[in-house]
């Protein structure tokens, strides 16, 4: 009887003990599913920036992705044309107020574990659950929980701290890539209303035309430091880390253009840095 309870007692401390030894691989997949998730994010940034292209050239919104790819238009590359990159399945329509954009996994849970939906309001939205996103789901990045190494306890080794902070840091940046889209979007809004864009962050603001968030238009944001600056072309928006190498590693930028462009290093990004995930990698098991 004794030896039986000692087994009972032991298999909760195997179980433990197992999970433990799988967080690893678990956080991996994890990581290579948000990376996949954040290429499907600046998939239909592209896709928006080539429709905006495409109207000021037709004067009408492509009714699919072949329009916009190769022979056609050549606006986006050939295998997002073909509807499918990196992990997510892309498909564009024709609606009566523009075009609507779906993005869902290849794979639920495996390739991703969120929907995603955009139109020709700029704005990319999500659904966590395998239904596809549409127009009422909540906005890209809204509920962002950053993690935190409490619920690992006394587990946590030092190379797992510093894969949380590495998490922490690009939970940040992602936050920072969907600022400078809502800027973006408030330009060209404020851009429609007025008749050219705002030469400040303030004018976006609720004591202006408030289509931005007052903490925004004081110029920080979960980490980040933006800045707003007119142009003869129209604008420019630049996004530091308040604390480099602490809440965050990349430097963005953008402009009228509606890419953003990113640079690894203290320097400021511009309009001559890679665009955001052209240089991405996905980690390896």
């Amino acid at each position: 009887m004794r030896g039986r309870t000692v087994a009972l007692l032991a298999i909760p401390s195997v179980l433990f003990l197992s999970a433990v030894l799988d967080w690893p691989h678990s956080n991996a997949n994890k990581a290579r599913m948000f990376v996949q998730e954040t290429g499907a994010l600046k998939t239909l940034q592209t896709l928006n920036t080539a429709q905006v292209q495409y109207n000021s050239q037709f004067g009408r919104y492509a009714r699919s992705l072949a329009e916009l790819g190769p022979p056609a238009c050549n606006l986006i590359p050939a295998d997002l044309a073909g509807g499918e990159k990196q992990g997510y399945i892309f498909t564009l329509a024709a609606t009566p107020q523009g075009y609507s954009i779906q993005a869902v996994p290849v794979a639920f849970g495996s390739t991703g574990s969120r929907t995603f939906y955009t139109d020709q309001s700029l704005v990319i939205r999500e659904n966590y659950g395998p239904e596809p996103a549409a127009a009422h789901s909540k906005e890209a990045g809204h509920g962002v929980a950053i993690p935190t190494p409490s619920s690992i306890g006394a587990i946590l080794d030092r190379s797992m701290h510093i894969e949380w902070n590495r998490s922490r840091m690009h939970a940040q940046e992602t936050a920072a890539l969907k600022a400078l889209q809502t800027l973006n979007t408030a330009q060209v809004q404020y851009n429609c209303r007025f008749g050219r864009y705002a030469r400040s962050l303030t004018e976006l603001g609720p004591s202006a035309a408030n289509l931005i968030p007052a903490s925004l238009a004081a110029g920080e944001n979960q980490g980040y430091r933006f800045t707003l600056t007119g142009t003869p072309q129209g604008y420019t928006i630049q996004a530091v880390p308040m604390a480099f190498g602490s809440t965050g590693s990349r430097n963005f930028c953008t402009d009228q253009s509606l890419i953003r462009r990113e640079n690894y290093s203290p320097e400021p990004a511009t309009s001559d840095s890679q665009e955001v995930g052209s240089a991405t990698k996905q980690p390896q098991d």
